[in-house]
């Protein structure tokens, strides 16, 4: 952890506003365009951001607070989870954006191979971003679930796990409903 993330965070507990403010203005331009990207107005993205403040205060003031990363990954974590909770809640799946798309718009498939990328990359489709960037980092990326569990911010291995298993499970939804 940097020295600046510890001096940030002691000016915080101390209710230093121009920390709150510096924060904002370096921190808030990412989740904006995060969220614009998925499907979210400018709007939405402040809710989430003074939404992602009020739980970054609560964790900061909290007796067991450890920073793992960067509070630029933290806040933007927190935001992140914030707006796929937003999603789910209003049953807003996103279209994918990234390389698992390229091949959705062929209207020809043609080898045995090119056809089953077609139907994992329509399955990946069908499930929550938040089921497939974790599916991405786990299998496209060969992501540790240690690495996993600090990148979406989760609490411990055990969550991890869970959110592994729910994410396996959409995947298994989405693949029984288009046979």
């Amino acid at each position: 952890m940097a020295f600046g993330n510890n001096n940030i965070i002691e000016k915080i507990k101390a209710g230093d506003n121009k920390t709150l403010s510096l924060i904002y203005d370096l921190h808030y331009p990412p989740v904006e365009k995060m969220i614009l990207n998925n499907n979210g107005n400018s709007d939405d993205a402040k809710d989430v951001f003074q939404e992602t403040l009020i739980v970054l205060l609560h964790k900061i003031n909290s007796d067991d607070f450890v920073l793992t990363s960067s509070l630029k990954t933290y806040i933007y974590s927190i935001s992140k989870n914030i707006w796929l909770k937003n999603l789910r809640d209003s049953k807003s799946y996103l279209v994918l954006s990234g390389n698992l798309d390229e091949s959705l718009a062929e209207n020809e498939v043609n080898s045995e191979e090119q056809s089953d990328k077609y139907i994992i990359k329509k399955w990946l489709l069908m499930i929550s971003e938040h089921c497939r960037n974790l599916i991405r980092k786990m299998f496209f990326e060969n992501s540790s679930l240690e690495k996993i569990m600090i990148f979406f911010g989760y609490k411990n291995m055990h969550v991890t796990a869970n959110q592994k298993y729910k994410c396996l499970e959409q995947v298994r939804k989405a693949a029984n409903f288009s046979n």
